[in-house]
């Protein structure tokens, strides 16, 4: 699988011009933010430093992607939200109205559903071959699906949803950022350490402006370069 170069820009370009992330529906789901949302969907994003007009990359549009694809996204991030071996009710929520607002399939989210109300053992880590594979195993079956430049801009995405997750807690822990860092390996494989920073900066600065911390343009000046 040929791996792209890229800059931060390009990453940065990914991430923005998605469609409905994770945290996008949880926010909505808690009926909050919904008009700074649409403002830093418009104007906000438009002059945000380092952007760069007539250079846009393919859009990470998830509703597009084959139910297979989908189903490979969503099992991905139930992974991360299961490294401490159990979901809550209100993850459980997000993660299904998530996987039912891109459009994956019936089925498709019955077989989520099963594995996200499913209890691990003490010790299991979720890698075993049972409920599938790990994480990153995952990721590289999504990644295989996907085509160049889509298979950037939907693996950015995923590195921002799955640091969504991980700060559910307010921080990163070690063994998810290792996880985070090794999937971001698969489309950046010399920048992974840069690119998970900078997109964790990223979803700080969105999470306080969504929450009324900073406005528009402290947000413009937290956002990576």
């Amino acid at each position: 699988m040929k791996t792209p170069d890229v800059d931060l820009g390009d990453v940065k370009d990914a991430v923005e011009t998605a469609g409905e992330t994770i945290s996008d529906v949880a926010k909505d789901s808690a009926g909050a933010v919904k008009d700074k949302a649409a403002d830093l969907a418009g104007g906000v994003k438009a002059r945000i430093p380092g952007r760069r007009p007539g250079r846009r990359k393919a859009s990470a549009n998830l509703p597009a992607l084959s139910d297979q694809a989908k189903l490979l996204y969503c099992r991905v991030l139930v992974k991360q939200a299961r490294i401490d071996r159990s979901l809550d009710p209100r993850e459980i929520s997000n993660l299904y109205l998530f996987a039912s607002t891109i459009g994956l399939d019936p089925e498709s989210r019955t077989a989520l559903r099963r594995e996200m109300i499913v209890e691990r053992p003490e010790g299991d880590d979720g890698a075993g071959v049972d409920n599938g594979g790990d994480a990153l195993t995952l990721a590289k079956q999504l990644a295989d699906l996907l085509d160049e430049p889509q298979r950037q801009a939907v693996l950015t995405l995923l590195i921002k949803d799955l640091l969504w997750i991980s700060r559910a807690d307010a921080r990163v822990a070690d063994e998810e950022r290792s996880r985070i860092t090794a999937i971001a390996t698969l489309v950046f494989p010399d920048t992974a350490d840069k690119v998970v920073h900078e997109t964790e900066r990223l979803v700080v600065a969105e999470a306080e402006f969504a929450t009324g911390k900073i406005d528009a343009g402290q947000l413009e000046l937290r956002s990576p370069p």
